[in-house]
């Protein structure tokens, strides 16, 4: 990279400078070409006449890939690198974070810290216009929650838009938090206008609650569990809109049981997206005016850790979802009866006894598996269609002579009803 180059060429120059004051005018630092060489005349290679080692030039070389040794019949050290404007290319593995004058100062930290937790490097990105160049050796590129116009991102990437969907397009990833949705979705619509995003997916998203201004802590569902998490003006996406390629991590707990995270394959790479702020700890509660809700807030590091942890997994090595599907159904004048599995009746036939209720769960998954939903609602008697429960919890009535009339089920991603 060009950078790199400009940085080891500064280095030597300071280098130059620094050994004047150590050695006569027999000393030199030759630049001229990927063998770097310091002689010096008074002493033994890395030390000057005072016999004082000059290890910044050894750590230096070292530290950019350079193998550092000595001919101590010249007098000379020597520094070798095998392409001075490529060295450590290959084993560039890092995190790229926008922390523009739109990013979030506090989620550029927060998702600093997490990347660092987990082994990677860190580079920042405030002007746009350079993103070419800057995902060359990126792990992944983050945009988070944003505090001014995310215009201002969309106008300033748009000429390289196109940079960024072919690095995904080849296996790199994209990671968006809150504001960073809204500018990778297909568009949302605003009060005051549409805004057009980069479309990294095919699809738009939208405010999931237009009607507060300011942060507050809301309820989602998370692998089947109801769990409260700080939210501030984040998007959402229809659950029809998902596309088939795509896993749902995380579910608003509206009436529509709207879309709040989600990963989705593109290409060789993925994108995936989060509208609340997992990443948001205790510090954020203290705020002008304090979240709608703070007393409920609980920490959510496990959730981000584990979105963190999918965008980061490669789609091949992401272990396969799997478990059983078990139910049993509340019978009248009998009451509960015992779990089945799949393919398994649950009820009576033949004695005109009714459904009063049912529970419905994935079990056996493996510990590492990634989010497998169970939801479903029932139609009762005389009530309507109640809310949705997740995972084991109580569908219907018993005790109140209701039948049930339908049931609906939404497994992941994948749909089916049955009446």
């Amino acid at each position: 990279m060009i950078k790199k180059k400009l940085i080891v060429t500064l280095l030597l120059i300071f280098l130059v400078m620094s050994f004047v004051s150590y050695v006569d005018a027999a000393g030199s630092v030759v630049t001229d070409s990927p063998q770097v060489t310091f002689t010096q005349a008074p002493g033994q290679p890395f030390r000057d006449e005072n016999n004082r080692i000059q290890e910044p030039f050894r750590v230096a070389m070292e530290f950019y890939g350079a193998s550092a040794g000595g001919d101590a019949d010249n007098r000379t050290a020597i520094a070798e690198m095998v392409d001075l404007n490529d060295s450590n290319q290959e084993d560039q593995d890092y995190i790229l974070i926008y922390n523009g004058h739109v990013a979030d100062k506090y989620g550029v930290e927060k998702v600093a810290q997490m990347a660092k937790s987990q082994g990677y490097s860190v580079e920042y990105i405030s002007n746009l216009s350079e993103l070419p160049d800057m995902l060359n050796g990126a792990k992944a590129f983050i945009i988070g929650g944003t505090i001014g116009d995310t215009g201002d991102i969309l106008e300033e990437i748009d000429d390289v838009k196109d940079n960024l969907k072919s690095y995904i397009e080849n296996g790199g990833t994209y990671l968006g938090i809150c504001g960073g949705v809204y500018v990778a979705s297909k568009g949302s619509q605003w009060p005051d206008g549409y805004e057009t995003g980069m479309a990294l997916v095919d699809f738009e998203s939208f405010e999931y609650d237009p009607n507060y201004s300011y942060a507050q802590i809301i309820t989602v569902l998370w692998q089947s569990t109801r769990r409260t998490i700080y939210y501030f003006n984040g998007p959402a996406f229809a659950k029809n809109d998902m596309p088939q390629n795509a896993t749902i991590l995380m579910y608003y707990t509206n009436k529509n049981q709207d879309v709040a995270a989600f990963s989705a394959k593109v290409g060789k790479g993925k994108v995936v997206l989060c509208g609340p702020h997992p990443e948001a700890d205790a510090t954020w509660l203290i705020d002008e005016p304090d979240p709608l809700n703070s007393e409920t807030w609980s920490d959510t590091q496990d959730i981000f850790k584990q979105i963190f942890d999918s965008a980061l997994t490669p789609e091949d090595n992401q272990e396969i979802k799997s478990g059983n599907l078990e139910y049993r159904t509340h019978v009248q004048n009998i009451g509960w009866q015992d779990w089945k599995g799949e393919d398994e009746n649950s009820g009576t036939t033949g004695q005109s006894l009714r459904l009063e209720g049912i529970e419905i769960k994935v079990a056996n998954l493996p510990d590492k598996a990634h989010q497998v939903g169970i939801e479903y609602k029932t139609h009762v008697q005389n009530i309507g269609w109640q809310d949705w429960v997740a995972d084991g919890k109580t569908s219907g009535t018993f005790g109140k002579s209701l039948r049930l009339e339908a049931i609906q089920v939404e497994y992941n991603r994948c749909r089916c009803r049955q009446i």
